[in-house]
């Protein structure tokens, strides 16, 4: 098993879409849920990275302006927070390769009201700069526990190859399976791996020790699993 190390420098875990839970139950796909407009969500620097990238992984970013004791209200604006200061990226000076960050996600019968089994939809809030060659893939995946050591099976794939439009900024990209939605058992374990890819040499960004300056190269700010409610 790799070993890993958390190396985040924000522990904001956003656990809540708005509003309560839809009362009367939903029947799709031979589903029946009682469901709600609750979602799951994480920021990119609460991830976890493998000892071999701690180096080459940054998750989050600090600025003075935010930092307690540098002239900053103890009941600073959280709204000051930018998607790049919660972001997984990318330091400077990166050689082509893939780079690997996974998020724990909890017992789903705590987050969704559902009987057995809930459709959802995979989305993530992603940034390139070079979308020849920079790619993000984000994987939800089981764990299957009657198989030994780290075998997890992939259940759904959101990658920014077919879904990034956008040039240095950041885009919400999003998979539901088509028109079904991704099926989860609310009884199985599951994890997310998001896998920041470059084919270049990442230069001009911000390395541990600099702060304030301008990501650049892949980008993760966010991730989120909601139910897909059908008509």
């Amino acid at each position: 098993m790799k070993k890993i190390t958390s190396i985040s420098v924000f522990i904001i875990i956003i656990l809540n879409a708005s509003g309560c839970a839809v009362s009367k139950a939903k029947t799709y796909s031979g589903v029946l849920c009682h469901c709600s407009n609750i979602c799951w969500s994480v920021v990119g620097s609460t991830g976890i990275v493998d000892e071999s990238a701690k180096d080459v992984v940054k998750l989050g970013r600090i600025r003075p302006e935010l930092v307690l004791g540098q002239g900053v209200e103890q009941n600073a604006d959280i709204r000051m927070l930018t998607y790049e200061d919660m972001s997984a990226h990318l330091v400077k000076d990166v050689s082509p390769g893939k780079y690997s960050i996974r998020y724990s996600i909890p017992t789903l019968s705590a987050v969704f009201h559902a009987q057995t089994q809930i459709a959802v939809e995979l989305s993530g809030i992603i940034k390139l700069t070079d979308r020849d060659k920079d790619k993000i893939t984000i994987y939800l995946k089981e764990y299957d526990l009657l198989l030994p050591g780290d075998y997890a099976k992939i259940v759904a794939t959101l990658s920014s190859t077919d879904k990034y439009h956008k040039i240095d900024q950041y885009e919400e990209i999003s998979e539901r399976n088509g028109n079904k939605g991704i099926l989860l058992d609310i009884n199985k374990l599951y994890f997310i791996e998001a896998v920041l890819e470059t084919n270049r040499n990442v230069s001009g960004g911000p390395s541990p020790s600099t702060i304030g300056e301008k990501i650049i190269g892949p980008s993760i700010a966010a991730i989120r699993i909601c139910p897909y409610l059908f008509d």
